[in-house]
């Protein structure tokens, strides 16, 4: 045995290789077709993801001085968890995506709202159009239109809603802008996702 062979199997048998193998077994079906593992996978890492991104806001919303949209994003990553838990159980991709994107369109525009609508959120609501742009790769063609008209209603429900909330929050301008920017980014990373 060379010396690169025993990196390799010392590398294929450490931490990070289990935790992978442990996450591909939880996501990928035995004798799956490439196209609907890769499909599940990328579903299930954003499903995964979600929770620790609600905590993160959370954090920051907290440190903002902005405590609803801070409790909102602790109640989106507790409904997150549990969306994780019922795909573990049902190993249902199809429902855990339509939970996880509902969410997102119930959890979002709440926290638009707490921040005080267009003039102060930083950009929130463009997240409304997430679940939009990853249907196409997690739910079936012909259920593209409802998530449309899903984030269509979304938008509409908030400018209706935003004429009874007090405009502003109690975030700092420079706040304001990393957390505008952060939003942003993190938009651009989703339109990518799909393409990649």
């Amino acid at each position: 045995m060379t010396r690169n062979s025993e990196k390799e199997s010392a590398a294929a048998t450490g931490p990070w290789s289990r935790l992978k193998q442990w996450f591909l077994a939880l996501a990928i079906e035995p004798g799956e077709s490439p196209e609907l593992a890769l499909r599940r996978l990328i579903a299930v890492s954003i499903n995964l993801v979600l929770v620790p991104v609600f905590l993160i806001y959370a954090a920051f919303h907290a440190t903002a001085g902005t405590h609803l949209p801070a409790q909102i994003s602790v109640g989106g990553a507790i409904c997150q968890v549990l969306i994780c838990l019922h795909y573990v159980r049902e190993r249902s991709i199809q429902s855990s995506v339509r939970w996880s994107m509902a969410l997102t369109m119930l959890a979002l525009p709440s926290i638009h709202l707490a921040l005080g609508g267009f003039t102060s959120s930083g950009y929130v609501l463009i997240y409304a159009f997430v679940p939009l742009l990853l249907a196409p790769v997690n739910d079936e063609a012909r259920n593209i239109r409802y998530w449309l008209f899903a984030s269509l209603g979304v938008v509409l429900a908030v400018v209706i809603g935003e004429r009874f909330i007090v405009p502003g929050n109690p975030m700092s301008p420079g706040a304001q802008t990393l957390f505008t920017l952060f939003n942003l980014l993190g938009f651009c990373g989703f339109v990518l996702l799909p393409n990649m």
